[in-house]
């Protein structure tokens, strides 16, 4: 439930649309991962509970954020392992299975199975 609303806040904000309003590269990268976060955390819980998706894919056009960001964010180090949390790799992951919901079904007639 608080993934959908979200996804609605960061629609109502405008972060689901590629327009920069000028703003400085370093805050269009922060408003990706919010819409991002968004976006892949209420994908992933409407296929774990075949509840229908807060967002459409066909109404947005914000493009992942970067893959290696200039400011480091989302990079982890936990002992003698150095590793990244790949936002981009699992925005580009969600996408296809949204894009196929929609072309085969409207988000408002498909239940998941849980298996």
């Amino acid at each position: 439930m608080f993934a959908a609303a979200a996804v609605r806040l960061s629609q109502s904000i405008g972060l689901h649309k590629s327009n920069s309003f000028g703003l400085p590269a370093s805050q269009i990268e922060e408003w990706k991962r919010v819409f991002w976060i968004a976006f892949i955390l209420d994908a992933d819980i409407c296929q774990r509970t075949g509840r229908p998706a807060a967002q459409d894919t066909r109404d947005y056009s914000t493009l992942p954020p970067h893959e290696n960001p200039p400011d480091g964010l989302g990079v982890m180090e936990i002992g003698q392992f150095h590793g990244q949390f790949l936002l981009s790799t699992r925005s580009i992951c969600c996408h296809p299975t949204e894009s196929l919901r929609c072309s085969i079904a409207p988000m408002h007639s498909i239940r998941l199975k849980n298996s």
